[in-house]
């Protein structure tokens, strides 16, 4: 990717980056065209989301950005004479917004003040819709552990009823021993074990259609996906990717996390849709009747129903 302009560029600290200005020697470093540097410090062209990353005091850089050669040697330099080097990722930047025009004429608006409706995240063209849910973890070991397993801890009927008794983005430490899962982000055990149900119903595995959430800090698309189409749903904006199945198992988010690259997704085919939504820990997959019995008998699965016509208060029952 190249920037025409140094004011628009971003950068990270562990970035990669080539070296695109001339021959020179600065602080001891040699820098040569098409060289490879790492960012060590990206001063003000980094961003406020990157801070906690760098490890030491920040430096007083002004108009340049710290990198270090594969030497080891580090110098100030000008942003304008790095390329960012997009990071090798499965799915790549789709720049076709067309291709989620589909999905976004569907969707139905989020009305203010009230419920965020399930037809907001999810089209209602498809057979049926369930509730996949994340998996809690046990304090002691960090095991993951379903929502069974804490609705009896806690003496609940079941899954179900420990959903509608609690405000699920809320519940840590309301059920002694066990930590709620983290709202917005698909465990990667838990896509693992869905991409493996969605692969027998779709003839186009090795085309998928992803949007993230642009609203993760250390995301950065414009630098990590170049060129990426910009799609809007209620209440969200999203980058649309591009790649294989298996690529959703991988994060595209720069801090570690076992999350998936999942926002909302669906095969070429539209066979299916899955959504994430940000501030739930749960993921709504629709589809044939077909593949929502297939989810319900995944034993690696824990799923519950959904409807197209409920609100999210409808299912966590507050």
């Amino acid at each position: 990717m190249t920037v025409s302009s140094a004011s628009s560029k971003v950068f990270w600290p562990g970035a990669v980056v080539r070296w695109i200005g001339a021959t020179q020697t600065i602080e001891g470093a040699r820098l040569e065209p098409g060289g490879t540097l790492r960012i060590v410090d990206p001063g003000r062209f980094g961003t406020g989301a990157f801070t906690t990353l760098v490890s030491g005091p920040r430096r007083s850089l002004g108009d340049q950005v710290l990198v270090a050669t594969e030497q080891g040697h580090e110098a100030k330099v000008s942003p304008d004479d790095l390329e960012t080097i997009p990071t090798d990722h499965p799915m790549a930047p789709e720049p076709d917004v067309s291709r989620s025009h589909w999905l976004t004429e569907q969707l139905d608006a989020w009305p203010a003040g009230q419920g965020m409706p399930v037809a907001s995240l999810v089209p209602q063209s498809f057979g049926g819709v369930a509730i996949v849910l994340h998996p809690w973890q046990r304090t002691s070991d960090n095991a993951a552990v379903t929502w069974a397993e804490v609705a009896a801890a806690g003496q609940f009927a079941g899954a179900m009823a420990l959903l509608e008794a609690l405000e699920p983005a809320s519940a840590e430490g309301v059920i002694p021993g066990y930590r709620s899962p983290l709202p917005g982000g698909l465990p990667r055990s838990t896509a693992e074990a869905l991409t493996s149900v969605l692969a027998e119903h779709i003839t186009t595995s090795d085309d998928i259609f992803v949007a993230v959430w642009e609203g993760w800090g250390d995301l950065i698309p414009d630098a990590r996906f170049p060129g990426a189409a910009r799609i809007h749903t209620p209440g969200r904006d999203h980058v649309l990717l591009r790649g294989p199945l298996e690529g959703v198992q991988q994060s595209v988010r720069l801090s570690k996390t076992d999350g998936a690259a999942a926002g909302l997704w669906w095969p070429a085919d539209l066979r299916w849709f899955v959504a994430t939504e940000i501030d739930l820990p749960w993921t709504f997959v629709a589809g044939s009747d077909e593949l929502i019995t297939a989810l319900y008998e995944a034993d690696a699965l824990e799923v519950i129903p959904a409807d197209f016509g409920a609100t999210i208060t409808d299912l966590i029952g507050s």
